[in-house]
């Protein structure tokens, strides 16, 4: 017996037990009027998506008075200020096809012993493994709990409720629909604000990038500005910075380190914007007065970079260059324990560079001879392990870039 207005819901009269709709209510329960007198809209309302409109619930039952009664039961709610839509599948092949093309189900009310004894479960394996979906609450209808016993179905499925149609009343209806939509509305809020943060993420990701693209940008059209005083040494800096790069990667340092060896071969020589022009175009030999001011333009330049907050030792690098592994360099004579394996890594591709192409003091030696120079100082002025590494890039066929002066 079925009654709307009163909500009492009785056993069908045929007595098979798989086809008992609703329990009685006890007569402690509260007769339900209107099922939205059980609902509280009172809720902060969680942002589920943009276009989330109506809470979808699919009754999954092969009886049709059980579809009936939960569409007259559920027609009215209002929860959160949204809608209730009932889809109605009669067995599991329906259930799966439905839940496939929608995924925005909120609820699902599935009974066990359908055209098969166990096609319910099948449709919760369907649903969680096949289709991946762990967002969507299910609750467990049957009438015939010998053919899937709670305790297995619980520990086995990912379930939300088992209910038996025995203990089914209207009160626990609303009761059970409220209860897996607020789950749902909490996973999917979740996801949503998880979806919106690694949005947000990418967008910072790009931002970065771009500030990156910028500083790299900025950093080579100050490298250049530099060598535009000094014509004989355009390119040289990109040069150093693009061989020191190559022997860093090939020694297996982080990409940060090797970064930050392309940007200090930039600047490298950006403390001679202190040096007189006189000296830098100065033909013939140097004499010692001269090479005192030509060796201050390391610590010059250190100088300049050290107030800037670069995410490395960029500063240092430039202060190291003109070091040498025994400590015969300057400006300060350290020896490889005291300096960065990057800064012996930018004098190596430094003095390469500088002796393979020309100089207003004299005239490009060649790789061969530059090559030749490292390696009877390996070990004295310059890191082993790099004069190898750079030999090797060498021998692969690497070449400078050469300016036209």
């Amino acid at each position: 017996m079925t009654e709307k207005n009163g909500e009492i819901f009785e056993f069908d009269e045929s007595g098979e037990s798989e086809d008992i709709l609703f329990a009685p209510e006890q007569e402690e329960e509260k007769q339900v009027k209107n099922s939205n007198e059980l609902i509280s809209n009172t809720e902060i309302e969680r942002e589920l998506s943009a276009d989330f409109a109506t809470w979808k619930i699919l009754v999954v039952d092969d009886e049709e008075d059980v579809h009936t009664i939960t569409n007259m039961l559920f027609e009215d709610v209002n929860y959160q200020n949204k809608p209730v839509k009932i889809l109605d599948a009669y067995n599991g092949e329906e259930a799966k096809n439905i839940l496939a093309e929608i995924e925005d189900i909120a609820l699902v009310f599935l009974d066990v012993v359908m055209e098969t004894s166990h096609a319910g479960l099948e449709v919760v394996r369907y649903l969680r493994d096949e289709l991946g979906n762990r967002t969507t609450r299910l609750i467990l209808r049957t009438g015939q709990p010998g053919e899937a016993p709670e305790s297995k179905v619980i520990m086995e499925y990912e379930i939300d409720d088992y209910k038996l149609k025995t203990e089914l009343t209207a009160q626990k209806m609303i009761t059970s629909l409220i209860g897996g939509l607020r789950s749902y509305g909490t996973l999917r809020s979740l996801e949503y604000e998880n979806q919106r943060r690694k949005k947000a993420e990418i967008k910072l990701q790009e931002s970065y990038k771009k500030l990156d693209r910028v500083f790299e940008q900025t950093v080579s059209c100050l490298s250049s500005t530099i060598e535009l005083r000094d014509a004989y040494t355009a390119g040289h800096a990109r040069n150093v910075g693009n061989l020191a790069i190559l022997i860093a990667e090939r020694m297996g340092l982080p990409s940060e380190t090797c970064k930050m060896l392309k940007l200090a071969g930039y600047l490298h020589d950006i403390g001679k914007i202190k040096v007189p022009m006189e000296l830098l175009e100065k033909e013939g030999i140097l004499d010692d007065e001269d090479w005192e001011i030509i060796c201050s333009h390391p610590t010059i330049g250190y100088e300049i970079l050290k107030s800037i907050d670069f995410p490395w030792p960029l500063a240092r690098v430039v202060l190291e260059h003109h070091e040498r592994y025994n400590g015969q360099g300057y400006p300060n004579g350290l020896a490889n324990e005291a300096l960065l394996l990057e800064s012996q890594i930018l004098a190596v591709a430094d003095v390469v560079e500088s002796m393979t192409l020309s100089r207003p003091y004299r005239k490009a030696l060649g790789m061969e001879i530059a090559m030749q120079e490292i390696f009877d100082h390996k070990g004295d002025y310059f890191h082993p392990e790099i004069v190898d590494v750079c030999r090797q890039i060498i021998d692969e066929g690497f070449e400078f870039e050469k300016n036209e002066n």
